[in-house]
């Protein structure tokens, strides 16, 4: 047994801290030539490296040696749901040996033969250090993650939301996407998504952040490949996408499936930490080693109450053959300070999402007077979502419109979800604005 299969066996038999385990040792009697053989039901405590584990018996606390002189352990076993024994450890070695009185060095003996490694409580812990550094979003190999020059002309290379965290679900039947041409702010690409469910015609988009158009191509691609059950299982378990790439890299264009490749390929060893690294960490436990499970299974759940496109098979399915049909072939991706960018075609609805929370007010102000009268339709609207709540002098004007939706809804989704997942209650905050083509605003507040 090499170093990282003791380590493995050690994290599964302290996965079992805090449960009743059964717990057979062989035990010098004295005044008998040998040992006794003892099995006990218990509880256990602690686990002490491959030195020693802390069980409990009848509220007292009695420490037993894995190896020791006088107490050798054989086996740790559990029970599955079934009531069958499930064996979480076993030491093989025990019985090639005389279990005599004097047989002192019984335990060092078994222990050597077991691991063939010297000192391998000191090993170990040297593995999990490493271990623990590999996975972390602190490993020196992900320190240039983020470094330009891009492989864009210009562009950010910054975190990127796996999945939208606005209300969806809840914004989007407020508008009519039929047959409409849409520009929309990319971040995870979910709006987009739920565009194409809802019909609309195309949706190009835009980000100042160039990994964003990245994933959105890997996600399209992964949607494509995966049924519905088995995308939402890859959200609670993402190594998959490692794993499968080169069943489904035939789907990516090939400067994504190069530069996709090529980050998995340099952060192979490191991949936890670089999801951590690559993704919000406000969707994640960053103090956890790995993703916790529950963080995983709320990101999932929170994925499918929010998008169209999650919420049943019927609609995954829909938009998937919509993409694997190419309704996305023709759709354009702007990358940079969109403020900034230049617009070659109108739009009948031009989604915002919440950019202006982090942008001047009056540049914000001066933006939105250019769409209106550049980039929308005659018919068109903008959208913008106001999560700080500084545009409430946009209502002023009498070709803006306040949006309500359902939060309700939201406050279902948590009594339903207690202690398993729930939506942050500031999303009941939110401000929604539609604004229309129309003459220049009227802008009274302060700047």
């Amino acid at each position: 047994m090499n170093v990282e299969q003791a380590a493995q066996l050690l994290n599964k038999i302290k996965s079992y801290e805090g449960k009743p385990i059964k717990i057979t040792y062989y035990k010098k009697k004295y005044g008998f030539n040998g040992f006794v053989k003892v099995s006990q039901e218990v509880t256990l405590s602690k686990v002490n490296g491959f030195m020693s584990v802390l069980v409990k018996i009848n509220n007292l606390e009695k420490n037993l040696p894995f190896f020791g002189m006088d107490c050798v352990i054989e086996s740790i076993s559990t029970n599955n749901d079934d009531n069958t024994a499930l064996l979480i450890y076993e030491n093989k070695w025990l019985k090639k040996h005389n279990l005599n009185i004097e047989n002192n060095e019984l335990g060092q003996l078994t222990k050597k033969e077991m691991f063939e490694i010297d000192d391998i409580d000191e090993k170990i812990d040297d593995y999990l250090e490493e271990e623990k550094l590999r996975k972390s979003a602190n490993n020196p190999k992900l320190n240039n993650l983020f470094d330009k020059p891009s492989v864009f002309d210009y562009g950010t290379r910054d975190r990127v939301f796996p999945f939208t965290n606005e209300m969806l679900n809840l914004y989007m039947p407020a508008y009519s996407f039929e047959g409409k041409k849409i520009l929309a702010n990319l971040g995870g690409g979910d709006f987009a998504l739920n565009s194409y469910l809802l019909g609309a015609k195309s949706v190009d988009t835009f980000d100042i952040n160039e990994y964003s158009y990245y994933f959105y191509e890997l996600k399209k691609a992964l949607i494509k490949y995966y049924s519905y059950n088995d995308f939402l299982s890859i959200i609670e378990n993402p190594q998959k996408v490692y794993d499968d790439f080169n069943k489904y890299k035939y789907l990516l264009n090939l400067d994504t499936s190069q530069i996709i490749g090529k980050a998995f390929e340099r952060y192979s060893d490191c991949l936890i930490g670089f999801a951590k690294k690559l993704f919000l960490p406000a969707q994640f436990n960053a103090a956890e080693k790995d993703f916790s499970k529950e963080d995983l299974k709320n990101l999932r759940m929170t994925a499918q109450f929010r998008n169209f496109y999650l919420a049943n098979e019927r609609n995954y399915n829909q938009v998937r053959n919509q993409l694997i049909n190419g309704i996305d072939y023709q759709s354009q991706f702007l990358l940079g300070d969109v403020t900034k960018l230049q617009f070659n075609d109108k739009y009948d609805i031009i989604y915002l999402s919440n950019i202006g929370d982090v942008i001047d007010t009056q540049q914000y102000y001066n933006f939105i007077q250019f769409l209106q009268n550049n980039v929308l339709t005659d018919n068109g609207q903008i959208i913008i979502v106001d999560k700080v709540r500084k545009f409430d002098f946009l209502l002023s004007n009498e070709h803006v419109l306040q949006d309500d939706y359902d939060v309700d809804q939201i406050t279902q989704y948590n009594s339903n979800n207690v202690g398993i997942s729930s939506i942050p209650d500031s999303e009941k905050n939110v401000c929604l604005y539609s604004i229309y083509k129309q003459p220049e605003l009227k802008h009274n507040s302060k700047r």
